[in-house]
């Protein structure tokens, strides 16, 4: 149930940034919002346990698709005039700004190993009767 709901939470984010980012009319939002997905996915790819050469691969990679991302938001959207391919510029430098997430997922999503929780059985357990009964021996060992 937690997933589902970070997950529809994430949508809702990305949907509300994607429209308030089509909306804006001003190319410097998108190189903004382009930085803060590099910062944020970089301090993640740091963070992250894995290798030092994968995280500076992260990082390295990261930082071109930002500067990608920031070279299409300048020669593309920034120089096309008010019409309709002005509008699909748009949408599609909004698009782009999912790119290092899905590089993320696709390239280096980490998996965690799972581990078989003993049982009862194979452990040195105590049981609750087993320490009542033995509370003397216990309490009289514990003072020495």
């Amino acid at each position: 149930m937690k997933k589902l709901v970070t997950f529809l939470m994430t949508v809702i984010m990305i949907l509300l940034g994607g429209v308030t980012l089509y909306m804006c009319k001003n190319y410097t939002v998108y190189n903004l919002m382009y930085i803060f997905c590099f910062v944020f996915i970089a301090f993640y790819a740091v963070f992250t346990p894995s290798t030092i050469l994968s995280k500076i691969v992260q990082v390295i990679l990261y930082a071109l698709i930002m500067a990608a991302q920031i070279v299409f938001n300048t020669l593309v959207i920034r120089s096309m005039v008010y019409d309709i391919p002005y509008d699909l510029c748009r949408i599609l430098g909004v698009c782009i700004v999912a790119v290092p997430f899905i590089v993320r997922v696709n390239f280096f999503h980490q998996t965690t190993k799972r581990y078989k929780f003993p049982s009862s059985e194979e452990l040195n357990v105590i049981t609750y009767e087993e320490f009542i009964c033995n509370k003397n021996e216990i309490l009289r060992k514990m003072e020495k």
